[in-house]
């Protein structure tokens, strides 16, 4: 038995307190409340299972029942495998429904065949021990939206939500484990989950369905969630799940987290696009008879020179400056659509701007140039733009007028700024704030 799955045998059970998003409290903090971020990340992280049980009211606004009723009533008829997918339940092993069970096709007003997804076979489906799967799920609804965007800068790695509905008296996926490390939130209902150590450590790809055929028989332990409780399970670890007497809710959010492989490969990626010498051909020493293969020898110096160009690499001062700025410029804007605040209005010093507190930035100084990055766009500006870009990134709210006193020191007036502003407007970075709307 595992040292993190042991500790969890021994029932600890600690209160938690409420979780309202949108308070000044950190979305980490109030999730992994009793147990606090420090201990957290120093013993569980992405090591061993642990389960946060609070108060019921924990994750109240976050979602529930009728917030399901809302989201599927809106979204799901449109939705197609592998957006939705259903898991028979017990009797059945907890395998996966085919597509063709669930879908109905259709005609659009267009008179065009369209395949959807069938409200009728999924209720029936439920009805008769099914869970339900959506992918995705904070994409359509706005407040896991904030929480899922809230959540992904403080962790700085990307994560999806994924919404599971499972009826009473029923198990829900098959016993598996996950490539990622997963946050489970307990919306509504109880459910039982059955936690085995990893067969397979640090696991990058999704196992295939032989690698699942043979999950241990006897779990190491037992852990039940009810509403308002938390449980972190590190990628790797095995688990399957059983409802109660009453219908479970819960959320999976699922942590993408760049491991030395990611980095390596960007690596690869920068010397394929800086060094011609890395690009060049391996000598012609490729053997048609045995023993078949490269000549040892003679691709000996192109090895040595590669390792020695990777190793440059590496070493180089600015190397993780570079692949950090890389991993911000990958962000991507949660709310992407903003055509009203967008519009072109006359700007002056008293026009309100927004700009999320989400966003991540980086501002790289070339000398002359200065380069934002954010949300997979690398910006040049003159270097005299430099203070009015660390004023708009030092607030989320602010006014044209508030950027020129910041700017006050550097002499810059509000001629100076406007110019800066509406580039970043322009890229979709910086917006006028529209009155009763808030971030």
């Amino acid at each position: 038995m595992s040292r993190g799955v042991a500790r969890l045998a021994g029932g600890r059970v600690e209160r938690a307190c409420y979780i309202r998003v949108g308070l000044t409290m950190q979305i980490l903090e109030r999730l992994l409340a009793p147990v606090g971020t420090a201990r957290f990340f120093a013993e569980n992280w992405a090591k061993s299972p642990i389960a946060m049980q609070g108060d019921p009211e924990r994750l109240a606004d976050l979602f529930d029942w009728q917030g399901l009723d809302q989201y599927l009533n809106h979204h799901l008829r449109f939705f197609v495998f592998p957006a939705i997918q259903l898991y028979f339940g017990a009797a059945m092993g907890g395998a996966r429904v085919p597509p063709e069970f669930f879908t109905e096709s259709i005609q659009d007003a267009n008179r065009s065949p369209l395949v959807v997804a069938s409200p009728q076979k999924i209720r029936r489906l439920c009805r008769e021990g099914a869970t339900l799967l959506v992918h995705s799920v904070h994409d359509g609804d706005p407040r896991l939206k904030r929480f899922a965007a809230a959540l992904q800068r403080e962790l700085g790695e990307t994560l999806r939500v994924d919404l599971f509905y499972t009826p009473p008296k029923s198990s829900g996926v098959h016993a598996h484990f996950d490539r990622e490390d997963v946050l489970v939130l307990q919306i509504e209902g109880e459910k039982e989950w059955h936690l085995s150590a990893p067969t397979v450590l640090n696991p990058l790809v999704m196992p295939s369905y032989a690698e699942l055929e043979d999950p241990p028989r006897v779990p190491d332990t037992v852990i039940r969630l009810a509403r308002g409780d938390v449980m972190h399970i590190p990628r790797g670890v095995w688990h399957s799940t059983h409802t109660s007497r009453a219908p479970s809710l819960h959320l999976s959010v699922r942590v993408a987290c760049r491991t030395g492989i990611d980095l390596l490969r960007w690596a690869v990626d920068a010397l394929e696009a800086a060094s011609p010498a890395a690009r060049a051909n391996l000598p012609l020493t490729l053997q048609s008879g045995p023993p078949f293969g490269y000549d040892v020898a003679a691709a000996a110096p192109a090895v040595r020179a590669l390792r020695d160009m990777v190793t440059s690499l590496l070493d180089a001062p600015d190397f993780m400056a570079r692949y950090n700025r890389a991993c911000v410029q990958s962000d991507r804007a949660e709310e992407p659509y903003r055509f009203a605040a967008g519009a072109s209005p006359q700007l002056d010093e008293g026009t309100r701007f927004s700009r999320p507190a989400t966003q991540r930035a980086a501002v790289d100084d070339r000398g002359d140039v200065v380069a934002l990055v954010a949300w997979g766009r690398a910006l040049d500006f003159p270097r005299s733009a430099l203070p009015v870009i660390d004023a708009v990134l030092a607030a989320s709210r602010f006014t044209g007028g508030d950027l020129v006193r910041a700017c006050a020191g550097a002499g810059l007036a509000w001629r100076d700024v406007a110019p800066v502003v509406a580039r970043l407007m322009e890229e979709g970075l910086v917006f006028v704030e529209i009155e009763g709307r808030h971030e």
